[in-house]
């Protein structure tokens, strides 16, 4: 008799505890839903809209300012064809090959560069790992995304390793003396000219 007493007093007790709470059970407000007709529907969905832009925020001279912004406004296809041509458009890999073709690098220069950074990461790192954005770190935003671009080729060889911290934000890399081999994992990391 005291358990049947206990299970009362709980239920009791949920019973208000649901109540105080304004708790409304999901199956009857769906139930309550599909037997209200189309027009009590939408007026109440209108009478609980609430919108960010207002119309007393909204003008007819900013609407039409507006239109004709977008009527404008050139396509983003064409927004850059004169500095970067059709094939500047669209996003794409640029590899080693590309950049022996376009002139940024030579084969020898390419692969002295990316020995000089890995004996510069072999001597910083000593075994330790290295702050990745301090080794990149240069006077320049254009050597500071050649260093990282450079890096890149080195850790997808296997000659440096990349370890990120996910909750700090933090990147570490550090150089090996002898190439490890395995599957790569793609990071995608920002270089801004602050950093």
């Amino acid at each position: 008799m005291l358990e049947l007493a206990q299970i009362v007093k709980l239920q009791d007790q949920w019973l208000k505890q649901r109540a105080s709470a304004l708790y409304i059970d999901p199956l009857l407000i769906q139930l309550k839903l599909k037997l209200l007709p189309k027009e009590a529907l939408s007026e109440a969905f209108v009478k609980s809209w609430h919108p960010v832009a207002q119309v007393d925020q909204l003008s007819p001279r900013g609407l039409e300012k507006a239109f004709v912004y977008w009527r404008e406004l050139t396509p983003i296809s064409e927004r850059f064809k004169d500095q970067f041509g059709t094939y500047g458009t669209r996003p794409g890999v640029v590899d080693y090959s590309d950049l022996v073709s376009l002139g940024v690098f030579t084969r020898d220069e390419f692969e002295g560069s990316l020995s000089q950074l890995h004996e510069e990461l072999l001597q910083k790192s000593n075994g330790e790992w290295v702050d990745y954005r301090a080794f990149i770190g240069d006077d320049s935003f254009e050597s500071k995304v050649r260093r990282a671009y450079l890096l890149a080729f080195l850790i997808s060889e296997g000659r440096a390793l990349l370890k990120t911290e996910p909750l700090t934000g933090n990147i570490w890399t550090m150089a090996l003396a002898e190439k490890v081999k395995g599957l790569p994992k793609s990071v995608a990391i920002s270089i801004t000219g602050e950093d």
